[in-house]
């Protein structure tokens, strides 16, 4: 199990440095998308089946595709970006990947208390996080018409 944590780590460093070296904005969302499923996938190997759901749902499903129609309506044909901190984002994420994973290579120990995460994820937030979780759906949904009212106004 452990073997399988430190392929998908190593896969998801990796999908996450492409993100920063490709030069066509595409090809970055792509590979965004596939770091986001291996982070849900670590979630999943881990027992914590209610994040890596979340994780692959909202993260590589809806906020993929909206990177990926940002993209469509937003660039020219073939345009490509330039990176010009392209070698600082790599070793940000090479000192972001050895503090991830040097713990886990340290100390090996089993993730307990996993059991009815999801049970108590929700009793969580419809009863002590309530007004939280509340406020935070109030900002969302105004930056989401706020948004769009930026787009409408560009757009006449």
């Amino acid at each position: 199990m452990q073997s399988l944590m430190l392929i998908i780590s190593f896969l998801v460093l990796i999908s996450a440095l492409m993100v920063i070296l490709s030069e066509d904005m595409v090809h970055s969302a792509l590979f965004l998308i596939f770091s986001f499923g291996g982070v849900g996938a670590l979630f999943l190997s881990v027992g914590a089946q209610f994040l890596g759901a979340i994780q692959i749902l909202i993260y590589t499903g809806a906020v993929g595709v909206m990177m990926l129609l940002m993209i469509y309506f937003t660039s020219k044909e073939g345009k490509s970006i330039k990176r010009e901190g392209k070698y600082s984002g790599i070793v940000l994420v090479g000192l972001l990947g050895f503090l991830i994973l040097y713990p886990s290579i340290s100390i090996t120990r089993e993730v307990g208390g996993t059991k009815g995460l999801t049970q108590n994820i929700g009793r969580l937030l419809f009863s002590d996080l309530l007004i939280p979780f509340e406020v935070i759906s109030i900002v969302l949904l105004s930056a989401i018409i706020g948004a769009t009212y930026i787009i409408r106004r560009e757009d006449h």
